[in-house]
């Protein structure tokens, strides 16, 4: 995470899907004075972290402050929750990202974990992240045996009433050359689904990772307008300066110096958002179009494996 290209997609997703918590693990994010970090968390966005520990990446809660108070938290070994109020609403609820061990003596002890968290507190509960378990053999490419850890998580989630949602958008979360699971989900508490009966969990291309993002996505949300927001890519562009000389002083306004600024400011946001449209939307139109053949591929890889031309077209 502590590069512009994986914070520049973060950003990217945070425009697009407008989310009100967003659940970071394996991170192994820079430091709070580093620019990269100050530019992935500023206003509104504020966040709780669990430091990354040797080769192990650390867990971030971020939540936009406008919409959601955080009231309390817990750290535990390899999970992080905070007690969070819908501002809007008052809804009151128990929010927990986790990164269950890789190494099979600790799941045990990361199964007592989550019982200890559903004990911390009464109120409804969503978790998710990486929980390096899945419950059901074709959770797991090529199925395998049964082991003792998917019976102690499945019955985790049995014992705890939780909903496990069904999956779109791919089969497996993480995947590498050789292998591929669905070790990441989201569940939930039925009084939480009672109060998010639309929920649905989407699983999005991969982006330098071997795990795909979630998106748990609660329903339609009524947004003002977007804010105007200059974009760094334009000055790729070296004609933009001398549109904008001959925009400006093709606007022609009565009134006040101040209202004359105000409304030619107010016009000039205008044509830089249709010129925005007409030289860079078609562009990221293609990068859209790349990325999902990009995912095509990878669920093929998947599912059945890859031929060589198609090995070198990715």
């Amino acid at each position: 995470m502590c590069n512009d290209e994986s914070v520049g997609y973060v950003r990217s997703l945070v425009r697009e899907q407008k989310p009100d918590i967003i659940m970071l693990h394996e991170t192994k994010l820079c430091e709070e004075d580093d620019p990269t970090y100050l530019r992935l968390w500023r206003e509104p966005w504020c966040c709780l972290k669990v430091p990354s520990c040797g080769k192990s990446g650390r867990m971030v809660i971020a939540w936009d402050s406008t919409s959601i108070e955080v009231n309390n938290h817990l750290i535990g070994v390899s999970s992080l929750t905070v007690l969070c109020n819908m501002i809007s609403t008052g809804f009151e609820w128990m929010h927990t990202v986790v990164y269950g061990p890789s190494r099979r003596a600790e799941k045990d002890a990361f199964i007592e974990e989550l019982d200890n968290i559903r004990m911390w507190s009464s109120l409804p509960w969503c978790l998710g992240g990486d929980f390096n378990l899945v419950r059901f053999l074709h959770e797991r490419k090529g199925g395998g045996r049964l082991n003792r850890y998917m019976v102690a998580f499945d019955d985790f989630v049995d014992r705890s009433n939780l909903v496990d949602y069904n999956i779109s958008g791919a089969d497996f979360t993480w995947a590498n050359a050789i292998s591929a699971s669905r070790i990441d989900r989201f569940l939930s508490s039925i009084d939480w689904h009672m109060a998010f009966p639309d929920v649905r969990e989407i699983a999005l291309p991969k982006f330098n990772s071997d795990h795909r993002v979630i998106i748990l996505d609660c329903g339609k949300k009524v947004r003002g307008p977007l804010p105007f927001r200059f974009e760094l890519m334009w000055f790729e562009c070296e004609s933009l300066p001398d549109l904008i000389d001959v925009w400006w002083k093709s606007f022609r306004v009565d009134g006040s110096l101040s209202y004359a600024w105000w409304y030619k400011m107010k016009l000039l946001k205008d044509k830089l958002r249709n010129w925005n449209r007409d030289v860079f939307g078609r562009i990221n139109f293609l990068l859209q179009e790349k990325s999902k053949e990009i995912d095509t591929i990878d669920l093929k890889e998947e599912s059945v494996g890859l031929n060589e031309d198609e090995e070198a077209f990715r």
